[in-house]
């Protein structure tokens, strides 16, 4: 799509290929947008912006990794400057872990993931801000994980790089205290998304991606601060939080998961 021609709002979303970022490109060109999505497999952006087209929306892709300052710094000022850019989406995540009969990840895993779930993050919301402080207005979203709240045991970067970025909004959100620029965490429970796939686990209260992508895009319309979803599960993980750790790490145990084999 030729970008001179966007009118129309426009939404850009990270790891839009699939899963959540997938569905929420659907559910934002159904509403009237122009969405913009990256990842890093341009087979599964196209046949995104294929779903969003057969419903009449106004999409378009661009291949970025979020890891790649430069890479990632171009196609948002590209879209600030040839389109209405009114809200980015940090999305782009990935998941791995211990199988049951494990106990470390590997280093090499570790730092793949914290390059995208954390650091790819934090470069999104940083660019982003800098462009809407620059034109006075303008609305951001992580997608956090209901993990950030606790350690669990098969999964100790994924957690970690969640919980790393639920704390680095809360920091930006009070330097944007005062402005026009909004910014609304979301800590989701289990989706059915590839991702949630790769888990082991009973997986409660799972949501289908596109009531996840509804709900999503509601909380930010609302410009609400930060919020979770199965609500009642977002409220019990940060009660857990709360508890003594001899306490809590023995809750945590009916809720420990793994990964499956690959």
């Amino acid at each position: 799509m030729d970008l001179d021609k966007i009118g129309s709002k426009t939404v850009a979303i990270t790891g839009g290929g699939d899963g959540i970022g997938a569905a929420l490109a659907v559910h934002y060109s159904q509403l009237g947008y122009h969405v913009s999505i990256s990842g890093r497999t341009e087979e599964k952006l196209k046949s995104v912006c294929k779903s969003c087209e057969l419903n009449k929306g106004s999409v378009s892709y661009a291949v970025v990794d979020v890891t790649d300052i430069a890479q990632l710094s171009n196609w948002l000022h590209t879209l600030d400057r040839t389109a209405d850019l009114t809200l980015v989406i940090a999305n782009a995540g990935v998941t791995n872990g211990l199988q049951e009969t494990e106990r470390l990840e590997e280093l090499k895993d570790i730092h793949q993931l914290l390059s995208i779930n954390l650091l790819g993050a934090i470069n999104t919301l940083h660019i982003a801000s800098t462009l809407f402080l620059a034109k006075g207005e303008g609305q951001m979203a992580a997608i956090s994980s209901l993990a950030s709240f606790f350690g669990f045991a098969g999964s100790p970067s994924y957690c970690a790089s969640k919980a790393g970025l639920r704390i680095y909004c809360e920091s930006l959100k009070r330097n944007l205290a005062g402005t026009s620029v909004s910014l609304t965490t979301i800590f989701p429970g289990y989706v059915d998304t590839n991702m949630a796939e790769k888990v082991d686990a009973s997986k409660p209260f799972q949501l289908e991606r596109g009531k996840a992508a509804a709900i999503i895009a509601s909380a930010i319309s609302k410009k609400k601060s930060e919020w979770g979803f199965p609500y009642l599960l977002w409220l019990g993980v940060r009660l857990m939080s709360l508890l003594p750790n001899s306490i809590k790490h023995r809750i945590a145990n009916f809720f420990d998961y793994h990964v499956k084999p690959q």
